[in-house]
């Protein structure tokens, strides 16, 4: 009797044991979808303990495709040793789409990455997947910063933009349908990418920013030329947008640079956003942005010479 006894303990501790597990199990079925990569710290996050972790890869619930960094067996076909994504979507879209449940910053591709992707860009094959710029308020994560087949080129948008723009908290995202994306990024200058066409939909600049944000690297000739032949093609941008993104934009330099581009290329957009120029805080002083240009009075500016100008010295 007592030994009877003694086994329907060890069976419903058994069974305890058993159904503790396919609670986990499940969990971790729920937990994130296949097309997403997570890192370890995210998952001890959920609950999900090392050694419970280490069973799970055991089991092959799990996959290890990097150094902290898992996935489930079918999204793990599909991230190779070089962190190259093998089907239709690029690792750089793999990464940002995870990013968005992983992690509580918010990382967008942004400038000329951004505007490419938007079929904004004047060269139709000069983006490379291998190099994207993106826009966060801290630092990426730093599975994203080892990976080896992209190099992320990062914009400080606490730098750059005031504000929401600056700082676009729009909390836990991932599971959000379209409308309720586009609401909570109100104020941002983001948009979503790909939402509805692709599994590894991210966050993206609307043109008006990733315009801005353009517009704060240029160094050379080249940089200024490349500038001047997007926006020459550039005759749909928002106004209201574009003031909302000069208006919070911290760089001087940036904004008189679009601004003159926009008045010399006869965008139609420049009169409704030079309306509101007294909004735009455009610095005091001269600037020259570039060597041997020509000096533009309005905007106090050195920009590129042209054809029939000379180029101006200033103290």
């Amino acid at each position: 009797m007592m030994f009877e006894c003694f086994i329907d303990i060890a069976n419903i501790l058994r069974m305890k044991h058993v159904n503790k597990r396919s609670h986990k199990l499940l969990e971790l079925g729920t937990a994130f979808p296949e097309h997403v990569v997570v890192p370890r710290e995210w998952l001890v996050s959920q609950g999900f303990e090392d050694d419970r972790l280490s069973r799970f890869v055991s089991s092959g619930y799990l996959v290890r495709v990097g150094r902290g960094l898992y996935a489930k067996p079918l999204g793990a076909i599909s991230w190779d040793a070089r962190d190259s994504i093998l089907s239709n979507a690029p690792s750089w879209r793999v990464a940002l789409n995870s990013v968005l449940l992983t992690s509580a910053t918010p990382i967008a591709v942004a400038g000329y990455s951004a505007l490419w992707l938007q079929n904004l860009a004047h060269y139709v094959s000069d983006f490379q997947d291998s190099s994207v710029t993106v826009t966060t308020p801290a630092a990426i994560p730093k599975w994203m910063s080892s990976m080896t087949s992209v190099t992320w080129r990062q914009l400080d948008s606490k730098k750059l933009f005031s504000g929401r723009a600056g700082d676009p908290d729009a909390g836990e995202i991932f599971h959000l349908g379209r409308h309720e994306l586009e609401m909570a990024l109100v104020g941002t200058g983001l948009e979503i990418f790909g939402f509805g066409q692709t599994q590894s939909w991210c966050l993206i600049s609307s043109p008006e920013r990733a315009l801005v944000e353009w517009a704060s690297l240029l160094k050379t000739q080249d940089d200024w030329e490349h500038l001047i032949d997007v926006v020459e093609g550039m005759g749909t941008l928002r106004p209201h947008l574009l003031t909302a993104m000069l208006i919070a934009c911290r760089s001087v330099k940036a904004k008189r640079a679009v601004l003159w581009t926009a008045r010399e290329y006869g965008r139609s957009w420049y009169k409704p956003v030079v309306a509101k120029i007294d909004q735009i805080d455009l610095g005091s002083g001269a600037r020259q942005l570039i060597k041997g240009g020509v000096f533009d009075h309005e905007y106090k500016i050195t920009v590129p010479r042209r054809e029939n100008s000379e180029p101006t010295q200033y103290a």
